[in-house]
């Protein structure tokens, strides 16, 4: 057994349910990629929570936060994709808006602060993770997080009412912003986690998902590996 399995396999002998030992797996192999490998391993060795929902439990990380503020300025670039100095900016900019915004989560439960929020939309906007992977992240329901997203997130309401506006003026749509649509790039299976790049179609690929505005004109586009 090596190193990264025993502490995988420590780990899962700490929690007490059979159900916390399929869902730390699949966040396992959910999350790694080649690059993260360290990041992981320190994952793997913190306290597991289990967060009530209905009657399942989910598995998730306790304390995320903590971790991240561990983080050396070059570890934190590379997963939240901008320095340690542009976060603190952003935050001093939007922090107030953020935490007024959410000082009561609609559960009745105290919000989190203004720099976990941050933080959950930096790390969906910086990673190919699911919400779900990101609430387990970040203890926090999966709704929750897409809020975050979408707080963090610049919004901008006028182009989209002007994009509605002229999908339904050019094809007769009403309450249309984007078209959208998506292929797969075919490559050469990766040498680390390959398994991630097969898709529906059994080979290996990325995924290539874009959005086009009425006028036929990109206006987002994503390319990542396939999330099953």
């Amino acid at each position: 057994m090596s190193n990264k399995d025993s502490i995988i396999h420590s780990t899962i002998l700490g929690t007490s349910r059979k159900r916390a030992t399929a869902a730390l797996l699949a966040f396992w192999t959910s999350v790694v990629d080649s690059d993260d490998d360290d990041d992981n391993v320190i994952v793997s060795q913190q306290l597991l929570t289990t967060r009530e929902h209905g009657e399942s439990k989910r598995v998730c990380i306790k304390n995320y936060v903590a971790i991240v503020e561990s983080y050396s300025l070059d570890d934190f670039r590379k997963h939240f994709r901008l320095t340690k100095m542009s976060f603190e900016e952003v935050l001093i900019k939007i922090g107030d808006k953020l935490s007024m915004a959410s000082s009561v989560h609609h559960t009745g439960r105290p919000g989190n602060d203004a720099k976990t929020q941050l933080l959950v939309g930096l790390w969906i906007l910086a990673n190919q993770e699911s919400y779900r992977t990101v609430a387990d992240r970040f203890d926090l329901t999966i709704s929750t997080a897409w809020c975050y997203f979408r707080k963090v997130w610049p919004k901008n309401e006028s182009q989209r009412q002007c994009f509605s506006t002229e999908f339904r003026k050019r094809q007769g749509f009403p309450n249309v912003i984007g078209a959208i649509d998506g292929t797969h790039i075919p490559i050469v299976a990766p040498h680390n986690m390959a398994n991630s790049y097969i898709n529906r179609n059994k080979y290996y690929s990325i995924v290539l998902q874009g959005v086009c505005n009425a006028r036929y004109k990109f206006i987002d586009c994503y390319a990542g590996k396939v999330i099953n």
